[in-house]
């Protein structure tokens, strides 16, 4: 299956389903938040969330709030967050079939310092099975089997996603 959405092109043979997420579909904008993409794979469900650096820059710039690197690299984090977390809860409330989350971030960035940062502190916002020693005692499962942060090259370079599909960025 193929499709053009957020300025990516998905070509995923396996895929069940790969739907613009947050599109008017989703019914609840205005009580959660969505992620762009959602890719029904057997066994997995792909939350993918694209991000163009400069644009999400600009938004904040609009809205009058400060756009230091500190401040958007903060304001882009809790995003995520609440992005991933409440697309998840809708497929829960949907009473759609447990799978594999896979959590990506699709960025256009290069810097790999920023994207590596970036990965680093969202993997510490999700339970994952390597935390398990920390949450094992309160949390008997985790809803994120994984986390990456990653731009289309880096995805393409990936042998767990290559086997799963490619993306291109649309020129």
């Amino acid at each position: 299956m193929r499709k053009e959405i957020e300025g990516y092109s998905y070509d995923f043979s396996t895929a069940e389903s790969i739907v613009k997420f947050d599109g008017p579909g989703h019914h609840l904008t205005h009580a959660m938040k969505a992620v762009d993409v959602v890719i029904e794979m057997p066994g997995r469900r792909l939350y993918i969330e694209v991000k163009d650096f400069d644009a999400h820059r600009t938004e904040m710039q609009r809205e009058g709030r400060d756009v230091s690197d500190e401040e958007w690299q903060r304001d882009l984090r809790a995003e995520l967050v609440y992005k991933f977390r409440d697309s998840l809860l809708y497929h829960w409330c949907q009473k759609k079939p447990e799978k594999k989350s896979i959590f990506l971030f699709l960025t256009d960035w290069t810097d790999s310092a920023l994207l590596n940062a970036l990965s680093q502190d969202l993997d510490q916002r999700f339970p994952r099975k390597r935390h398990a020693k920390t949450w094992s005692t309160v949390w008997q499962r985790t809803f994120v089997e994984t986390l990456l942060v990653l731009n289309d090259h880096l995805w393409n370079q990936s042998p767990l996603l290559r086997a799963m599909g490619t993306i291109s960025r649309i020129k």
